[in-house]
């Protein structure tokens, strides 16, 4: 003859058993969930040290930002980091990522570069004869810019389709992933 209370009983301590596990995972889960948050809203705090030292001389800064505003040294292209402060200073082949935000950059030169939600770009500088050969990468977005007419310093502004010589030009540019569209506003010849 069986006995089916002990079964019951077994049966009954199994579901107490899987019931606490559960509820032990469901805690590390919340707990988890509340250190990572924690964790993510603390990294603008730190991003310059997040980032690390500038890979080069300073050849911007950002000025003024809003919103979303992601940064990655030219070393550590994978490690975008959310920017929160005005001055962030860039070196020579940072990335700069507006996703949901705006940011406004003041090149060495007083030239500015204003990026509007949703843009990327890549600024690099290296000597040339007589002066600076520099280049904005522009992958993706809507850039507005007001490149000063300096002598020994040339800009190009490159993107998927395009590359344009810029020389004391106001003037605003949409990249998509299949064309280009510049619109001068005003330049200097």
């Amino acid at each position: 003859k069986r006995d089916w209370s002990s079964d019951v009983c077994s049966s009954d301590l199994s579901m107490r058993n899987n019931l606490m596990t559960s509820k032990r995972t469901v805690l590390f889960a919340v707990v988890f969930c509340l250190w990572a948050a924690s964790a993510q809203a603390s990294i603008p705090t730190f991003a310059p040290f997040l980032q690390g030292p500038l890979g080069g001389p300073q050849i911007a800064t950002i000025q003024n930002l809003d919103g979303e505003v992601f940064v990655a040294r030219a070393a550590t292209p994978n490690n975008k980091v959310r920017i929160t402060t005005r001055g962030f200073a860039l070196a020579n082949g940072d990335v700069v990522q507006t996703l949901r935000g705006q940011a406004e950059i003041r090149l060495n030169d007083t030239s500015i570069l204003s990026l509007r939600q949703g843009t990327l770009i890549a600024i690099n500088e290296r000597p040339a004869a007589g002066g600076v050969q520099r280049t904005v990468s522009q992958f993706l977005g809507s850039l507005w810019f007001n490149i000063e007419k300096v002598t020994g310093t040339r800009t190009n502004l490159q993107t998927p389709t395009a590359v344009a010589a810029i020389r004391g030009t106001r003037s605003e540019e949409h990249t998509s992933e299949l064309q280009s569209r510049f619109g001068i506003s005003y330049a200097v010849f």
